[in-house]
C-alpha cells in the first residue's frame, strides 16, 4: 500500500462508494445485504469505488466457476473472500493453491477438519504473510496457541476459534505466552460480570492482539466503553469483538468513542437495515482505519517509519476483521423498510 493511499483514502467514503457500486450490479444475488461486508473488506484498495466493485465482481465470477470449495460458503462469506483477494491483490487460482497446500497442513497438524473455518483461517494468514509463502511453522505456531486455548476452555474451544488462532500467530512470543495472555485477560473481563461464553473469548483473544500487558489492555477497553456510553453508542455483549478491535488503537478514547459513533450513524441508515451487531462491526473496522492513520496528536503519520509501522499494523487489523466476520450469527436476520426500531 503506497503512502499516498493511505491518507488519500477516507474509509467512510469508499465504503459507501463500494457498497452502492455493487448494489448497482444486477449480477448479484437479490439479498444485498451481504454486499456491506465485500465493500469493508476491500476498503483501502488504492482505486475508486467502482474499479474496486467490478474487481470483486469479477474475483467472484471466477472462484464461482473454477473452485468448488467456494459455493458452498454463506453468502456473507463468499463476498469476504473475494473482496478480501482483490484487497491483497491475489489472484483465485494462487489462493486456491494456497487454501489446498495449507489445509493439508492443518489436517498433518491435527487441526480440525472444517470448511469455512479452514478458509477464513487460511485467508487471515495469507493477509499477514504479505505475499509470502503460509509454511509448516506458521501452521505449528497456530495448533500450539489452539491447544494451550482448548486446555483452559475444552467447553468454548473448537473450530470456530481457528480463524482467531490464526491471527494470534503474528503476537510476539512464544504460542503458551500468547495464550496465556489472553487467558489472563478473559478472566479480568469475566470478574466485571461478562458472560463466559464465545464472544467473551472471542474478545479475549482480539484484546491480546494489542501487545499490552493484560491489565493494561483491560483497563483500555473499559475506558473506551465508559467512552462509547458519553458518546451515545449502545454497548452490550453482542459488540465487545468489536470494541475489542477499537482497543488496539492507541488514542484517546473519547477520541475514539465520538469517532466511532460518527461512522456508526451513517451506517444504521443504510438499507437494508439489519438486526445485530453487523454495523457495529463495520463500524469498528472503519473507525480503526480512519485513526491509525494519525497519532495521537492526529499529526497524520508521513515518515517513512511511521508508515511502515501504519502498513504493518492495517494489515493486522484487516486479518482481524475476519474474525469480527466469523462471530456474526448465520443466517443474519434481515428487516427491510419501512419498518423503524
Amino acid at each position: 500500500m503506497k503512502p499516498s493511499v493511505i491518507h488519500a483514502v477516507n474509509p467512510l467514503d469508499q465504503f459507501l462508494g463500494i457498497y452502492e457500486s455493487l448494489r448497482g450490479d444486477a449480477w448479484w444475488p437479490t439479498d444485498q445485504a451481504w454486499l456491506r461486508f465485500a465493500a469493508q473488506a476491500a476498503v483501502m484498495r488504492p482505486a475508486n469505488p467502482g474499479a474496486t466493485a467490478r474487481a470483486i465482481r469479477a474475483t467472484a465470477e471466477s472462484l464461482h466457476l473454477q473452485a468448488p470449495w467456494y459455493n458452498p460458503l454463506p453468502p456473507m462469506l463468499r463476498v469476504v473472500v473475494a473482496a478480501t483477494l482483490v484487497q491483497i491483490g491475489e489472484e483465485p487460482q494462487a489462493f486456491d493453491h494456497t487454501l489446498v497446500t495449507t489445509r493439508a497442513m492443518f489436517r498433518n497438524a491435527g487441526l480440525p477438519d472444517t470448511s469455512e473455518n479452514d478458509i477464513l483461517a487460511i485467508l487471515a494468514l495469507r493477509v499477514l504473510t504479505n505475499d509470502s509463502n503460509i509454511n509448516e511453522k506458521t501452521v505449528e505456531r497456530l495448533r500450539a496457541i489452539y491447544t494451550s486455548m482448548k486446555r483452559h476452555h475444552w467447553w468454548l474451544t473448537g473450530k470456530d476459534d481457528l480463524p482467531s488462532c490464526a491471527v494470534m500467530t503474528a503476537c510476539p512470543g512464544s504460542p503458551a505466552a500468547i495464550e496465556g495472555a489472553a487467558e489472563t485477560i478473559y478472566q479480568i473481563l469475566h470478574a466485571r460480570d461478562i458472560p463466559a461464553d464465545q464472544d467473551l473469548q472471542t474478545a479475549a483473544n482480539m484484546l491480546t492482539l494489542a501487545g499490552l500487558q493484560p491489565d493494561q489492555v483491560t483497563a483500555r477497553f473499559f475506558d473506551l466503553i465508559a467512552a462509547l456510553r458519553s458518546a451515545g453508542t449502545h454497548v452490550d455483549s453482542e459488540r465487545f469483538c468489536a470494541f475489542a478491535l477499537l482497543s488496539l488503537l492507541d488514542h484517546e478514547q473519547q477520541r475514539i468513542g465520538v469517532r466511532f459513533q460518527e461512522i456508526l450513524t451513517p451506517l444504521e441508515k443504510l438499507e437494508p437495515l439489519l438486526v445485530g451487531p453487523v454495523d457495529a462491526n463495520i463500524a469498528a473496522d472503519l473507525t480503526f482505519l480512519d485513526l491509525i492513520r494519525f497519532d495521537r496528536n492526529m499529526r497524520p503519520r508521513n515518515g517513512p517509519d511511521e508508515l511502515e509501522r501504519v502498513r504493518s499494523a492495517i494489515r493486522f487489523q484487516r486479518a482481524a476483521s475476519l474474525v469480527l466476520v466469523h462471530v456474526l450469527p448465520q443466517p443474519l436476520p434481515i428487516i427491510d423498510p419501512p419498518f423503524n426500531f
